[in-house]
């Protein structure tokens, strides 16, 4: 064997990647200790094999098979594949690589440089599933800052974590629950706004509602509406405590 052909050989062999040439005969040339481990072949039987007893034995490494007689069929192309590959351990992830088999100025053949590229295939897989439960939680982000904001202005905190934390209790149609109902009213309310200017009933009135519904809320009461001077309040709602029709900081 001449002396660069005993480096080449010498190189080939200790590469990490599989190298394996094919002839256009479809015999097995060469295979590297890398591709008999990544195939979990034996180098006996199987270099100076046929490459159709070697591999077609079975359906499931169909796109691999395909990808080394593209590469044999297409004389002189240099080709990129990805492939699965299926072993007693699993399925690995495999990156092909062909291009021509030289001897003495005439191309022969194919050289197959296989990547066991598994690891990384499954690295990405989990990045990316990572990035999209990131995704995810953006978007779930932005939708309860969007409904706590517009559901805010009309409703109480407890009641938009209720429907955020609870959608499904929210659904048409209800649920049965005993309540208890408030309604408060200003006495003499009318006679009073008769003596007073707008300016001054307007500010004690805002008063007056912001007290109530800070008890209210207090209360973890709902304020339903405004009525006039007057208030409508259900309790019951937001806490399923039992006795709230009977408590005493209602009265």
């Amino acid at each position: 064997m001449e002396r660069d052909q005993i480096i080449q050989s010498s190189v080939i062999a200790d590469m990490s990647e599989g190298v394996m040439a094919v002839r256009f005969d479809g015999m097995i040339e060469l295979a590297n200790d890398a591709a008999l481990g990544i195939f979990e072949k034996e180098e006996k039987g199987f270099v100076g094999s046929s490459f159709v007893r070697a591999f077609f034995d079975g359906e499931e490494n169909d796109e691999f098979i395909q990808c080394v007689l593209d590469a044999v069929y297409e004389k002189g192309t240099r080709r990129e594949s990805y492939v699965p590959y299926r072993t007693t351990q699993g399925v690995k992830q495999l990156r092909v690589v062909s291009s021509c088999l030289h001897e003495r100025g005439e191309m022969i053949g194919v050289v197959l440089v296989i990547s066991d590229i598994t690891e990384l295939t499954e690295m990405r897989d989990a990045v990316r599933a990572m990035e999209r439960i990131q995704e995810l939680n953006r978007k779930l982000e932005l939708r309860n800052r969007v409904l706590q904001e517009t559901f805010g202005r009309y409703l109480s905190d407890d009641v938009v974590k209720e429907i955020l934390d609870s959608p499904s209790g929210w659904k048409l149609g209800g649920q049965r629950q005993t309540l208890t109902v408030m309604m408060s009213d200003l006495r003499g309310f009318t006679a009073l706004s008769e003596r007073m200017s707008a300016q001054d009933l307007i500010a004690m009135v805002n008063h007056y509602f912001g007290e109530m519904y800070e008890e209210i809320e207090r209360q973890h009461g709902t304020l339903i509406e405004f009525l006039g001077d007057g208030m409508l309040i259900v309790f019951g709602t937001r806490l399923r405590a039992p006795g709230h029709g009977h408590r005493d900081q209602y009265r």
